[in-house]
């Protein structure tokens, strides 16, 4: 059956928003962009070198590049990276989703800003005490837990003046370092989807320069005739999706929910001190 891109398009966009707030840029999210989603939108563009086309991989390529930066600059310049300005690194973190499993957030588990002063974590700690104290959760063994985990919290968060920076800094090379490490994923799968794409266009074109519509090879003159008439035909609005790319579709839901499901359970083992 026919299946049309306006009809697609929305649930792959919902895919990559969805990944993306959940995860941030990691892995996953730019697998799923640069093997599913790219490769079923521009399969609906025009051949290079259209304009419309063009100015698409050019949009991609343009958003593409700070990424290609950063890595750039982790390998080269490490110095230089771990002295950029607060505002810029925070700015990075927070668009690739860096997000560290290594070391803790305290000032998360608390719920508090990033450097709040002790003060503030005392006042914030009373209030969830109101909730977590074992007297007020009596088995209920998870909120018991949670309160484990906010008093070590607090406890490192309110201790001396060089636990809380030796712990700020901690963090902070751990969101750098797992920042770095989702910009070469998103490299990596967009390079190899820049390079499958322009081998595609380039064998594209080759066959449709020297064949005809049955088959076999065109003269010269053929192939000149054929150009242009190219050019004055309008392109096709849509096409219906082969078996295999339903196939594709189809099985990227098992893989993905494979892959949350792998991820929750990893994020849930216990770790060794």
């Amino acid at each position: 059956g026919r299946f049309d891109m306006k009809m697609l398009s929305p649930a792959l966009v919902s895919l990559i928003i969805g990944l993306y707030l959940w995860d941030g840029l990691s892995g996953l999210t730019s697998g799923t962009l640069f093997l599913i989603v790219m490769p079923e939108f521009f399969a609906r563009l025009p051949p290079l070198p259209a304009a419309k086309t063009l100015l698409a991989v050019l949009l991609v390529v343009t958003i593409s590049a700070p990424f290609g930066l950063i890595v750039v600059g982790a390998v080269y310049y490490e110095k230089e990276v771990m002295e950029l300005p607060v505002e810029y690194r925070d700015y990075t973190k927070m668009a690739l989703g860096a997000r560290p499993e290594s070391v803790p957030d305290y000032y998360k588990v608390i719920g508090v800003r990033r450097g709040a002063e002790p003060a503030e974590i005392k006042k914030v700690f009373r209030e969830l005490s109101k909730k977590y104290h074992p007297d007020k959760t009596e088995g209920n063994m998870e909120l018991q837990e949670q309160f484990v985990k906010i008093t070590d919290a607090v406890r490192k968060l309110t201790g001396k003046g060089a636990d809380r920076e030796a712990h700020a800094k901690e963090l902070e090379n751990a969101e750098l370092q797992d920042m770095i490490t989702r910009a070469v994923y998103y490299c990596a799968l967009f390079a190899l989807w820049l390079v499958m794409y322009m081998i595609a266009q380039l064998g594209a074109r080759g066959r449709q320069a020297s064949l005809k519509p049955d088959g076999t090879p065109m003269t010269p003159e053929e192939q000149e005739e054929a150009a242009a008439a190219a050019a004055a035909v309008p392109v096709k609005p849509s096409k219906p999706l082969t078996r295999g790319q339903w196939f594709y579709l189809l099985l990227s839901g098992p893989v993905i929910m494979g892959w949350l499901w792998i991820e929750s359970t990893w994020a849930e083992l216990p770790t060794e001190d």
